[in-house]
């Protein structure tokens, strides 16, 4: 079952990507070539076939000008007993870790 989840997450990624690749007014070689992949390489990512690194998802997000979280297929909205800490590690590409406290 977390397979299955792990495809659609890839994919629901990938249809994300292309979708904000083509808003950006960029062809998918050209942007291919600015995140540093080759055309096939970046086809496979926007397929669901293959993930990107973390590096790589931190240049894709740099390019597009968006934050991981706009790129994170699960991102739901947190309830107000979470904390989230970010951490800016490239240009504009920021990870958030979140720490959840119980309620017991």
């Amino acid at each position: 079952m977390a397979e299955k989840r792990y495809e659609r997450n890839a994919v629901r990624l990938g249809q994300l990507i292309k979708e904000l690749i083509g808003m950006s007014g960029m062809n998918q070689v050209r942007f291919a070539f600015a995140l540093g992949v080759s055309p096939s390489r970046l086809s496979n990512y926007l397929t669901g076939s293959r993930l990107p690194d973390f590096f790589t998802l931190c240049r894709i997000a740099d390019l597009l000008n968006v934050s991981l979280d706009d790129l994170n297929p699960d991102n739901k909205v947190r309830s107000d007993n979470e904390v989230v800490y970010s951490l800016k590690i490239c240009g504009k590409c920021t990870v958030r870790l979140e720490k959840t406290e119980r309620a017991d």
